[in-house]
């Protein structure tokens, strides 16, 4: 195996309005919505070599063309 590549995992990020305001860290006098940014690793269940660790694991994209689409047209047959 090369393990020059990265271990590419499937993950979901976005950006969410807390309904919070807060003052414009470029200008103190605007007032503006907070937005955090947050972001979860999907996972599978374990594969059986290593469920005595855990039961959960990293839905793991083995191929970079995979990736690639999970990125620009994610949906449920990808995974």
């Amino acid at each position: 195996k090369n393990k020059q590549r990265p271990l590419l995992m499937a993950g979901l990020w976005s950006c969410v309005k807390t309904g919070k305001k807060i003052k414009n860290a470029n200008n103190a006098t605007n007032i503006e919505d907070e937005t955090i940014t947050t972001f979860a690793i999907v996972t599978t269940d374990a594969h059986p070599d290593y469920a005595w660790l855990h039961p959960r694991q990293p839905v793991i994209l083995w191929d970079t063309s995979i990736a690639l689409e999970w990125l620009t047209r994610p949906n449920f047959q990808t995974v």
